[in-house]
């Protein structure tokens, strides 16, 4: 029934029990005592359409096989005594397009902790890939207690001192880092953290245009986010590569939801444990296999259910997030474009 509201996303649904189905299969049976969960601008939104309200052409679509991986060259004039890292084999039992881990392991740094860091491992570790190599930086270690055998996905390391000491920074490898979160806690206040965001981009050019390091800044208070654009701007760093978070208004809109809904608890809770189906973002060429013609919405949510996935929204290359667009706003996809999805897991 998904593919009848144009300008609503079915998500999933709310079981008699209060158990949350998200991201159901096509072939699930709602039942009269299941509430149904939507994302939607308002409720006027969610409305059944009496037939499709999108076009498509990819009925009966399934994705292209993945060309088989081509062996390594001989080495010529191999200067480098190094072993050398060889791609994963692939075999037929593979799915369909998957993404495979990388052999260049990703490295995330933190700079500074509070005390939601073995919950934020947790979910970190269920979307890695194996061998990511994840650095606390801080005055104290906030490892004490946290069982890191359950952390199958990363290598974890704390690194002692200041975040504000670019020589703890260095010992970081902050410069060698794919993501760079820094975190207001006891180690590092707004007024503090911005500074440190400065530095950062100044020492190691992270943030910048063609830099490999993402930055994420995560501030307690509303009013810092000027001061935190306003060092974006000075250093005129590329905005696809900063990401600033509130965290009192991140809880805060959840907390309004849940008092004029409180059946929202349960959906929320849901999203933040690593079982069942969480919120990912992959890259739109999965589902498009570079083709330049236009999509519909409803297309590319029906090539995601060929994945047991629900496609919730789109993130342009160097743009913002897109949820529930209606099903028959046509676009084309190009690289650097991405999906988001609620799925089992990160791997097509």
């Amino acid at each position: 029934v998904w593919p009848l509201f144009r300008n609503a996303t079915l998500c999933g649904v709310i079981c008699e029990d209060n158990r949350v189905n998200f991201n159901p299969p096509d072939d699930y049976q709602i039942m009269k005592t299941d509430q149904v969960v939507f994302m939607a601008d308002n409720m006027q939104c969610i409305k059944l359409e009496s037939s499709v309200p999108y076009t498509s052409a990819s009925a009966g679509w399934l994705p292209t096989p993945p060309e088989p991986l081509a062996p390594d060259p001989a080495p010529v004039l191999e200067t480098n005594t190094e072993p050398r890292e060889s791609l994963p084999q692939q075999d037929s039992t593979t799915p369909p397009s998957s993404t495979q881990p990388s052999t260049k392991f990703k490295r995330i740094v933190m700079l500074g902790s509070n005390e939601r860091v073995e919950m934020f491992l947790i979910g970190l570790n269920d979307l890695s890939a194996p061998g990511t190599q994840f650095t606390i930086v801080s005055q104290n270690s906030p490892l004490k207690g946290i069982d890191l055998a359950q952390l199958t996905n990363l290598t974890v390391n704390h690194v002692k001192g200041s975040p504000l000491d670019p020589a703890v920074l260095r010992k970081a490898n902050v410069d060698q880092s794919t993501c760079v979160r820094l975190v207001s806690s006891i180690d590092l206040e707004d007024s503090e953290a911005i500074p440190c965001f400065g530095m950062l981009t100044n020492l190691f050019d992270l943030g910048k245009t063609g830099s490999r390091a993402n930055l994420i800044l995560e501030l307690v208070h509303d009013s810092s986010v000027l001061m935190a654009n306003s060092t974006i701007q000075r250093f005129k760093l590329d905005p696809s590569k900063v990401n600033i978070r509130v965290r009192d208004t991140l809880l805060s809109g959840m907390l309004t939801q849940v008092a004029a809904q409180p059946l929202l608890q349960p959906m929320f809770m849901k999203l933040t444990i690593p079982e069942g189906s969480e919120i990912y973002i992959t890259k739109a060429n999965e589902l498009t296999e570079d083709s330049t013609r236009l999509f519909s919405w409803g297309e590319i949510c029906e090539r995601a259910r060929v994945f047991n996935r629900t496609a919730i929204g789109y993130v342009p290359k160097h743009g913002k997030p897109v949820l529930n667009p209606e099903k028959d706003f046509m676009r084309e996809y190009g690289p650097g474009d991405e999906v988001v999805v609620l799925a089992e897991n990160f791997a097509m």
